[in-house]
């Protein structure tokens, strides 16, 4: 994620409602546009107007091309720093209309979502997104009586931030094609969804394979409970695959990236695991000797005798033990392999996409203190109330959502790439990066919220939630400094030196 400059503007009527957005950015991608550039601009496309019904929406973005190394992917890709830009102006916004931060936000959140598509309710944004229906006021209110008490007790050098994000999940691959004029654009295209592959061998072992990338997130847990609930089974029976093979099924969007494991992945084994179903239902009607059966805890019943079960690990062994028995019509073939593409993906139109498979609203609350001296910042206590839907397994979402925070603390006070003015790299070593290590974040209050909406449109009904964090750290933590030292912030990342200056 490359250098970028620019300003927002915001429209602001008398009632204290935004009217209309306007944002300039320009992106340094380097010494050439490396895939997806310019995509860090674009991938937040379809959130411009952030968690805010707001419908007047003006965005001019350009790219320059520069002698620095070309930029690439980091977690968050395009989200900390458009959040940044969006969340630190609407604070501005409410000190110059003299209204608080958190009723100022408030007042502009969505609340109302007519538009209906599978089975659901969403917000579409101006700029083509489709935001699914959660209650944003709810999760922000969460926040509201730490943020008061910690404003009642407010001393100097303590400061208190704000920022609202939704974050987008599942991207659509067909953003890109956003810095291409419509009528240049020769293969409009809208990859997002994922192959899975689910099969009984005769041990009667589940097999789940999915050829993709996962980077220690845990994925192969918590595809095992998705498959094991699906489908009545001890977790244990269940064996899951989750590496790159190209030599197996795969598709353009494959991969561990934009958060896309809980609404694409996850939805696609479900679907996966239901067809075997589906699939399996007249070999076993024809080994129980049953004109119908049905499927539940791991077996199948006879309709008409309750009594009469064949549990799936049997029923694998009779077919893989006697294929040859079987009658026209019937197969040992006990696979099913499924693609998943969410309803809600389409190529751009115009100047419209929506970008994402799916979105879910977050609300942070950084409380810093701001040594009068030094100026040295410290986060003492973090929080964050979120809906990321349906919860697939806790234990990897907090992990996700504590590593998240780490990453946009240090987003926002630490991390930096510097170069000399004839391009040459002067950020060669970690300890120049300065990035935190375990040591600087103990003691940091973290406090996680979790609502829980699932999402009627995704089988799984789970957003992601990975990302989110990051994408609204840099902007919560910027806003509390501003609040300790009375001056806002506009450039990161937030260094004592700039603030003592």
């Amino acid at each position: 994620q490359g250098e970028r400059i620019g300003s927002v503007e915001l429209a602001v009527g008398e009632d204290g409602k935004i009217l209309g957005i306007r944002y300039k950015f320009i992106e340094d991608v380097g010494a050439y546009p490396r895939p997806p550039e310019p995509g860090a601009l674009f991938r937040v496309f379809s959130v411009l107007n952030g968690a805010y019904d707001v419908r007047a929406i003006e965005a001019d973005f350009t790219v320059v091309l520069t002698n620095r190394l070309p930029t690439g992917l980091n977690r968050g890709y395009g989200g900390p720093q458009f959040y940044f830009a969006l969340e630190t102006a609407v604070d501005k916004a409410a000190e110059e209309l003299g209204l608080d931060p958190f009723e100022f936000r408030l007042r502009n959140l969505i609340k109302e979502f007519p538009k209906a598509l599978a089975g659901e309710q969403f917000y579409e944004t101006p700029t083509g997104g489709l935001y699914p229906r959660q209650d944003y006021a709810a999760v922000l209110r969460a926040l509201e009586p730490e943020y008061r008490r910690l404003k009642a007790s407010k001393r100097p050098g303590l400061g208190v931030g704000l920022a609202v994000v939704v974050e987008p999940s599942g991207t659509n691959l067909g953003y890109v094609d956003l810095a291409v004029e419509p009528e240049k654009r020769r293969y409009p295209h809208s990859g997002s969804g994922e192959y899975v592959t689910i099969w009984v061998d005769p041990a009667g072992y589940i097999g789940v394979r999915v050829n993709s990338t996962n980077e220690g997130l845990g994925h192969e847990t918590a595809l095992a409970e998705v498959v094991a609930g699906e489908l009545g089974v001890d977790p244990e029976a269940v064996r899951v695959e989750y590496k790159v093979d190209t030599a197996h099924l795969w598709g353009l969007a494959s991969g561990s990236y934009s958060s896309r494991f809980a609404p694409v992945v996850a939805s696609a084994a479900i679907l996966a695991a239901r067809r075997l179903v589906e699939k399996l239902t007249p070999l076993a009607a024809w080994l129980l000797k049953a004109e119908a059966v049905r499927y539940e805890g791991g077996a199948f019943v006879d309709a008409g005798d309750p009594k009469r079960r064949l549990e799936l690990r049997r029923l694998a062994s009779a077919v893989q033990w006697d294929p040859g028995s079987l009658p026209e019509g019937l197969t040992a073939d006990l696979s099913a392999t499924v693609y998943f593409q969410p309803p809600t993906v389409k190529a751009p139109s115009g100047d419209f996409v929506n970008s994402s498979a799916t979105y879910s609203i977050q609300a942070h609350l950084a409380v810093v203190e701001v040594d009068p001296d030094t100026c040295q910042i410290k986060v003492v206590k973090y929080a964050v109330a979120h809906d990321a839907g349906r919860i697939i397994k806790r234990e990897l979402l907090d992990g996700q959502l504590y590593g998240s925070i780490i990453l946009g603390v240090n987003m926002a006070l630490n991390e930096e790439l510097k170069y000399s003015e004839d391009g040459t790299p002067l950020t060669t070593l970690f300890d120049a990066y300065e990035s935190y290590t375990l040591g600087d974040v103990v003691g940091l209050e973290v406090d996680l919220i979790h609502f829980e909406t699932p999402a009627k449109f995704l089988p799984s009904g789970a957003h992601g939630a990975g990302e989110g964090p990051v994408m609204g750290a840099p902007a919560a933590i910027a806003n509390a400094v501003a609040d300790a030292i009375d001056k806002r912030i506009a450039e990161l990342p937030i260094k004592p030196w700039k603030l003592c200056t």
